[in-house]
């Protein structure tokens, strides 16, 4: 009896041994898949020079003469900075309106405006907008001077001193008298804030 037993108990702890060999071996957590998140890509050099107009983002408003004066710029994205200026007569018409860009070029750094009337036409000599290149920037100062297609426009001047946005701009003297500069000084606003 003895005899049949020991077989018996060998067979039934091989059949738990073989039961557990055919169980699956545990398997790790998957680790998350890196690759599928590329590293952030360092600013090129051209999105590092646009980043240096950052100061001027956000909307500005303010007034000159009774007249309304409001500039809003973007963020800067890629290569450039963009911007719309609106300038209202005291009885709220449009005098004029502006779109502006600031865009980092292979040689330099350019300020572009076009000036259009109340229904929208481009003001100025056909189609070319004002080009200016940059001189001096400074931390929240950055100074251009004309290059092409300026007329008689010689500088602008953007700073952001205590919340204030400071726009001068300058212009040729006429013979021997020097002209004094546009001298815009906007607060920083809150978009859909009632005036």
């Amino acid at each position: 009896m003895k005899r049949m037993i020991v077989p018996a108990l060998a067979a039934v702890v091989l059949t738990g041994l073989s039961a557990a060999a055919l169980q699956p071996a545990p398997r790790p957590a998957p680790k998350p898949d890196v690759s599928s998140s590329p590293a952030p890509t360092p600013p090129t050099q051209a999105e590092r020079e646009a980043a240096q107009a950052a100061f001027l983002a956000g909307s500005w408003r303010g007034t000159m003469n009774g007249a309304v004066v409001e500039e809003t710029w973007t963020n800067p994205a890629g290569n450039n900075v963009l911007g719309v200026f609106r300038w209202l007569n005291a009885d709220g018409t449009v005098m004029m309106s502006e779109i502006l860009a600031i865009t980092a070029e292979p040689d330099a750094v350019r300020l572009r405006l076009t000036h259009f009337d109340a229904e929208l036409s481009a003001n100025g000599k056909g189609d070319k907008p004002l080009t200016l290149k940059l001189d001096k920037a400074e931390p929240s100062r950055l100074e251009f001077v004309a290059e092409k297609d300026c007329g008689d426009l010689s500088k602008i001047v953007y700073a952001v001193e205590d919340e204030k946005l400071l726009i001068d701009v300058h212009f040729a003297a006429k013979g021997d008298k020097p002209r004094k500069p546009l001298e815009f000084r906007l607060t920083r606003q809150t978009l859909g804030a009632k005036k």
